[in-house]
């Protein structure tokens, strides 16, 4: 589908405004035609480029009173009636720029704003973005060889639209009026002329890209299937059919070494059946002696428990004892003699009472104790506990022959097992151990075949996707052939082209005009000469105008998509006052009105804004001049910086 994008409104440049140190720097535009004039020096140019850096040009401008007095770079625009102003700080490598919705006068007001970088890119919201999406223009890819159906895309930004509205000094001073010393953007101009006049369709521009990435997919896989090529040739690997013959005689091989074990396993497993009883009996033998060792060390289980009981009984008669022997020989004190008439104490104590006063002893708790009757009890226990002790001991003696003897029988049965199964297994052995040793050696080939197999196999898939991509390819070239045959004739619009840029010309009163024409590069030829080969400045000068003003005039009669503006920087360079004495014929005053005659024209064609830098416009032109730069401390404005007169 062709990109036929019929006007929107337009952009209309309000003001712009410098925040300085000291104090604010600003001009105002008309919604038509605005002339900006003065002397030299006086930084009428400056403005034009300050524009420039808030639309997102790399560079703030490079003048020395405004790196000493700027900081902020503020633009005021209008875009399809909506009220923009972009923020840029000056002389900062930041890319961070803001785009305030609303005027310059309103920022100290409550208002949104959007944080955008000043570069566009892919990844988020920019100066360019932002506009081009204001006029509809956003996400239009653009080739980087237009020539080439295979090349890289890139998309366009309103930096590349720029160069049909801006006409900078230096493109005329340098000769590059198509920049031509920037291939990138030389290229990326003529194609924003094709997107500006429906010459260029969005769907050839994707149809290219995607031919470039299936002949880079089909390259890379043609490079693939060469360096497997070469690997299958350096390392020997055979053709797909032999391969899969050698598979299959390695399969068959495998399987009937499999059957032969299985035999061989089925006999060995029935020969073993002969040994069946002395596999049971030695399993017999191997349970016996686990009871065994359970019941030993049960019974030193419990020998340990009763040790340590029989030693407290033994110890607790010692202490009972100890006891009788004590009160035995340590009596209780007897007075046997009266201590005042030493005559003999008669020792009859009547009904407990004491032998000495007659007084009634008190009856003591706990000590009638009978000790050899304890002594009896824990006596029979001990002697109880020891017989058990007994009896653990013989039976932990019994419990060693009998595992002896299960240990004995155990070794004779595992013995006679072993010799069993060596007399009946041995023969098969030899051959069993052979055929898993075919098994295994086949089972390697057969992984080392399927690696070559692998790479067979992934040549021949690249080979596929390849014949499927080049099939693709040819699908994409024709119906890119399609849409070219249903572009418009580009020679049809050329041909306008150049019939408006000679007529403009002729109401400039070009001198000595003839054989003027814009050729299918876009580059404008006046005497059938190239515009930079041309005589003088003013000849170069005259016909740059003519050029871009003759791409606006074309946009507006065919209802094309051009932003509305533009910007004329030094538009009497080398004409009228500005010619040297040399070049007379552009001294001529009547061209200087013929561009103005042209601009107005222009203007009233639609809704279109001019804004020129003139250093003295001419008389009639007085009411479109929005600022003249004396030049001069005692009549300022000295300058756009109006308070750095030094």
């Amino acid at each position: 589908m062709i990109c036929q994008v019929i006007i929107m409104g337009m952009i209309v440049i309000n003001e712009l405004r410098v925040k300085g140190t000291k104090k604010d720097y600003f001009v105002r535009f008309r919604r038509d035609l605005s002339i900006i004039a003065g002397e030299i020096s006086t930084g009428k140019s400056s403005i034009l480029n300050l524009i420039d850096y808030c639309f997102g040009a790399k560079e703030s401008p490079q003048y020395p009173e405004i790196s000493k007095n700027g900081r902020v770079a503020l633009l005021e625009i209008d875009i399809k009636g909506d009220i923009f102003t972009i923020e840029r700080q000056l002389f900062s490598t930041r890319q961070e720029a803001y785009i305030h919705l609303c005027k310059i006068e309103d920022l100290n007001k409550n208002h949104e704003s959007i944080e955008v970088s000043s570069v566009q890119k892919k990844e988020r919201e920019s100066i360019s973005s932002f506009i081009l999406r204001k006029i509809e223009l956003w996400n239009i890819p653009l080739k980087e060889a237009p020539t080439k159906d295979s090349t890289d895309v890139d998309i366009m930004s309103f930096r590349d639209l720029l160069g049909l509205c801006y006409l900078k000094k230096t493109r005329i001073g340098e000769n590059s009026l198509l920049f031509e010393n920037n291939h990138m953007k030389s290229i990326k101009l003529r194609q924003v002329f094709d997107v500006l006049f429906g010459l260029y369709s969005n769907k050839i521009a994707l149809l290219c890209s995607e031919i470039q990435n299936l002949q880079e997919e089909i390259q890379d896989k043609n490079h693939e299937i060469k360096i497997l090529m070469e690997f299958a040739k350096s390392e020997g690997v055979p053709e797909q059919d032999e391969l899969k013959k050698k598979i299959e005689k390695l399969d068959v091989e495998i399987n009937d070494s499999e059957i032969k074990l299985k035999d061989i396993n089925e006999k060995i497993t029935g020969k073993s059946q002969l040994a069946k009883e002395l596999r049971e009996e030695v399993l017999n033998f191997e349970a016996n002696l686990q009871k065994s060792r359970l019941e030993k060390r049960y019974y030193e289980k419990t020998l340990q428990r009763l040790i340590p009981l029989r030693g407290q009984y033994s110890e607790d008669i010692s202490k009972l004892h100890f006891l009788t022997e004590a009160k035995q020989i340590v009596d209780p004190l007897c007075i046997s003699i009266c201590p005042i008439c030493f005559n003999q104490i008669k020792k009859d104590v009547v009904n407990n009472c004491c032998c000495l006063c007659g007084s009634k002893l008190p009856e003591s708790e706990g000590v009638n104790i009978d000790v050899s009757k304890e002594i009896r009890i824990i006596e029979r226990k001990l002697r109880e506990l020891n017989s058990y002790a007994e009896e653990i001991e013989i039976k932990l003696k019994d419990n060693a022959k009998q595992e002896r003897k299960i240990l004995n029988d155990l070794s004779d049965a595992s013995k006679k097992l072993d010799d069993t199964l060596r007399r009946f297994v041995s023969p098969f052995l030899t051959e069993r151990e052979e055929l898993i040793s075919i098994i295994s050696r086949n089972q390697n080939e057969i992984s080392h075949v399927n690696k070559y197999i692998k790479v067979r196999n992934d040549i021949e898939k690249e080979k596929e996707e390849s014949l499927k991509s080049e099939l693709k390819l040819r699908e994409l070239e024709k119906t890119l052939e399609e849409e070219r045959a249903k572009s418009p004739d580009q020679k049809e619009m050329m041909n306008s082209l150049s019939e408006t840029y000679l007529e403009l010309l002729e109401k400039v009163k070009f001198p000595k005009l003839s054989n003027a024409y814009i050729d299918d590069r876009l580059i404008p030829f006046i005497r059938g000469i190239k515009y930079d080969k041309l005589s003088s400045e003013g000849a170069i000068n005259l016909a740059s105008i003519c050029w871009i003003a003759s791409i606006y005039k074309e946009a507006i009669l065919r209802n094309k998509s051009h932003p509305g503006f533009l910007m004329l920087d030094g538009l009497q360079r080398g004409i009228g006052l500005g010619a040297s004495k040399r070049d007379m014929e552009f001294r001529d005053e009547s061209i200087v009105k013929g561009i103005y005659d042209l601009l107005k024209e222009l203007i009233n064609l639609d809704e279109s804004q001019f804004i020129v830098v003139d250093n003295h416009p001419p008389a009639f032109m007085e009411e479109n001049i929005v600022v003249y730069y004396s030049g001069r401390a005692d009549q300022p404005p000295y300058g756009f910086i109006d308070d750095e007169i030094s």
